[in-house]
């Protein structure tokens, strides 16, 4: 009965980190600092269910730790495991007994199995109960450590305590490493809709809502930055002429484009129709004059759809650079206007607003 509560104590324990796993992923942090920061957790409650263990003989005993350690390494991966390690492995030195080496093999093993399964079912769906079972499994077989005690120890612990410890390594895995995957696929679907609410379908670039979102650093920022407006010269006339599949082309023509021609930093979005956006944060005025000029003439030398008889596009650019104090709609306002100028004067070509905002 006393492996039967202890086992059970820890699970509540195992819920609660795979409800704070789930809400990690949804927070989009950092990986790396995630799974650090959550692998901490689970080696804290592998230390937490070291100081209720069960006694086998003098300073050997057993706890559920090896599962908390296997499960972070399963789904944390190698900084995960590490940092369960770090804060598991000095708690159960700090216990000492003639089984510290054995506990401590018994964790190291736990982690690579944990690891070992986690690469193998990297790329698949592995919530089925089966999967989850080799995880217990390789969890499990931890109990190898038990050979670095004496002979009547060890076989004290496998026969009176192994059953316990590998019913309730495979029973944990498929619960607590079943509510992680569940965790993990819907952070996933939540990424994706987030994801499809702030792109355009056809171009994969930003739409409206999503580059207002990925404005908001450059506003509070108050740093200096171009915007560009690209709007594809009689863009109708292509979609009523050649249909509206060679228009598609085109516009993931002019997106690709642009994503490559661009910085990391900077931000590219469709506003939709053949309008495209570009913000160049710190850019100065002639750079970003360079810049739109340089992709004007890009686009006009994108080859065409083959399937149609056209034979270039253009593109007319309005542009506006904020020296100080970004304002989005005063800054799309000034390039709209310098697009007007553009396109009056004969399309096909660059146009600057004259006025740069002060801070």
């Amino acid at each position: 009965m006393s492996f039967a509560v202890a086992y059970l104590n820890s699970f509540g324990l195992a819920a609660l980190l795979a409800v704070a796993f789930g809400l990690s992923l949804r927070m989009r942090l950092n990986l790396h600092a995630m799974n650090i920061a959550v692998g901490a957790l689970f080696g804290a409650a592998a230390a937490l269910a070291m100081q209720n263990p069960i006694p086998i003989a003098t300073g050997v005993f057993v706890d559920p730790r090896n599962l908390f350690v296997g499960l972070s390494a399963a789904f944390l991966g190698p900084l995960g495991a590490a940092a369960s390690l770090a804060i598991a492995a000095p708690s159960r030195i700090a216990l000492g007994g003639a089984g510290v080496g054995a506990g401590l093999l018994a964790m190291s093993i736990a982690a690579c199995a944990g690891l070992l399964w986690g690469y193998a079912t990297r790329e698949r769906d592995c919530a089925h109960p089966r999967c989850l079972l080799l995880l217990g499994a390789g969890v499990s077989s931890s109990l190898v450590a038990t050979m670095l005690l004496p002979l009547e120890t060890m076989l004290s612990l496998l026969l009176n305590a192994g059953p316990y410890i590998v019913a309730f390594n495979l029973i944990g895995a498929v619960l607590f490493g079943g509510l992680m995957m569940r965790e993990r696929v819907i952070a996933h679907r939540f990424g994706q809709l987030k994801l499809q609410a702030a792109t355009d379908p056809l171009t994969g670039l930003l739409n409206r809502r999503g580059f207002e979102r990925e404005l908001e650093p450059v506003i509070v920022g108050g740093e200096s930055a171009a915007v560009l407006i690209f709007d594809l010269d009689h863009f109708k006339s292509i979609n009523d002429v050649y249909g509206h599949s060679a228009g598609d082309e085109v516009l993931v023509a002019v997106a690709s484009l642009l994503k490559r021609s661009l910085r990391q930093q900077d931000i590219v979005a469709r506003f939709g129709g053949e309008e495209f956006v570009v913000v160049l944060p710190r850019t100065d005025e002639l750079a970003s004059q360079r810049i739109a000029e340089r992709l004007q003439i890009a686009i006009s030398e994108i080859s065409v759809p083959k399937s149609t008889p056209l034979k270039q596009i253009s593109t007319s650019v309005g542009g506006f650079w904020a020296e100080t104090t970004f304002d989005a709609v005063t800054s799309l306002r000034h390039a709209d206007r310098a697009l007007y100028r553009a396109k009056k004067q004969g399309r096909n070509r660059t146009e600057f607003s004259a006025k740069v905002m002060a801070a």
